[in-house]
């Protein structure tokens, strides 16, 4: 910390204590790499073409842990198979809605003998009576 507000104070921006940071870095790497290149020479094993700091630059940086969003962000066991269940009943539920549906619509369908008698007999009384001689004509 008191490193920092010394730069502070000497004006020095975020921006180029940043770089100053990463070039620091750098050169740790670079330092680690010439060391295992030694260790390696001490104990005789080949040496590889490419230089050994490209390979730990490539290496991922330790990152803070993501949060998680809600209970479908974590894919444990558990979560996996509790999802795969309410998949089934939903399923399930949506099978039932449809037979239940179509059960509802047998029964509208379906009329008892004695309500489609009521009915016919209810258009027969509604509609005027035609005489023999005009169906015979409406037939032509």
């Amino acid at each position: 910390m008191p490193v920092d507000v010394e730069k502070r104070q000497t004006g020095q921006s975020p921006n180029k204590r940043r770089a100053a940071f990463k070039q620091k870095r750098k050169d740790s790497e670079k330092n680690e790499a010439h060391q295992l290149k030694e260790e390696l020479r001490r104990i005789g094993a080949k040496e590889s073409d490419e230089p050994i700091y490209e390979n730990l630059r490539g290496r991922p940086t330790p990152q803070k842990p993501k949060r998680t969003k809600g209970p479908h962000a974590s894919h444990s066991q558990e979560t996996k198979r509790l999802s795969a269940i309410d998949a089934k009943t939903e399923a399930l539920k949506q099978k039932i809605l449809l037979e239940h549906e179509q059960k509802q619509n047998k029964k509208s369908k379906k009329k008892g003998l004695g309500s489609l008698c009521k009915e016919l007999k209810q258009k027969m009384a509604s509609k005027p009576k035609s005489r023999p001689q005009q169906k015979q004509q409406q037939e032509r």
